[in-house]
C-alpha cells in the first residue's frame, strides 16, 4: 500500500494538481489532510474501538479515496473534503495499529517487531515513487491515480477476508498477548 500511496499521492499528486487546480490548491489539499489527522488524533483520546483491527482496515481504506478523486478530476472542494476524511482515516489507522501492536506483543519483543513492521512499511516506497511517472507516461496520470486508489482500497480491505481480523476485540488482543510465547 505504501508504494502506491507514495507514488500516486507524493509524486503524481503535485503534477496533476499543477495541471488542473494549481499548486495553491495542492497546498490547501495537503493542509486539509493535516486537519483530518489532527481531528482524529484528538478524537482517539476519547474513544476506544471495539474491534480495532477491523476498524483500522476500514479507516486505512479511506486513504485511497482521494487518489481516485484526484485521478477522476473532481472539483477541488470535493478533493479537500475527502482528503480531510482520509487524514482522519490515516490517523485512526495509525493509532489503532500502534496500540494493537503494543497490546499484543510482549514488551521484550516490541522493539524488534516494530522494527520489522517499519522496515516492511518503508522498504518498497522508493519503488512506487520511481515507477509512478513512467507508468503515468504510459497509461496516463489520471488513470494511474485512479487505479492506484482502487488498488490501495482493495489491499486495505483484503485482511478483512480473514474472520479473526474482523472479529478480534481489544480483550482478545490482550488475552492473546498473555498466552503467547515468543
Amino acid at each position: 500500500m505504501n508504494p502506491v500511496q507514495m507514488g500516486v499521492w507524493q509524486v503524481l499528486g503535485p503534477i496533476i494538481a499543477k495541471q488542473s487546480f494549481g499548486s495553491a490548491g495542492w497546498g490547501l489539499t495537503l493542509s486539509m489532510r493535516a486537519v483530518g489527522l489532527l481531528i482524529a488524533s484528538l478524537l482517539m483520546f476519547r474513544i476506544q474501538l471495539r474491534r480495532p483491527l477491523r476498524e483500522s482496515m476500514f479507516a486505512t481504506a479511506i486513504v485511497g479515496i482521494p487518489m481516485i478523486i484526484l485521478g477522476q478530476g473532481f472539483p477541488l472542494p470535493v478533493l479537500l473534503l475527502v482528503t480531510a476524511l482520509a487524514g482522519i482515516g490515516s490517523s485512526i489507522s495509525g493509532i489503532t495499529w500502534d496500540t494493537s501492536l503494543q497490546q499484543a506483543i510482549p514488551k521484550n519483543m516490541l522493539s524488534r517487531v516494530c522494527a520489522f513492521d517499519d522496515f516492511g512499511s518503508f522498504a518498497t516506497i522508493p519503488i512506487g515513487m520511481i515507477l509512478a511517472v513512467p507508468l503515468a507516461n504510459i497509461f496516463g496520470y489520471n488513470t494511474v491515480a485512479t487505479v492506484g486508489g482502487i488498488i490501495f482500497i482493495v489491499i486495505a480491505l483484503l485482511p478483512l477476508s480473514e474472520r479473526t481480523v474482523r472479529q478480534m476485540t481489544t480483550e482478545d488482543i490482550q488475552a492473546k498477548a498473555e498466552t503467547e510465547t515468543f
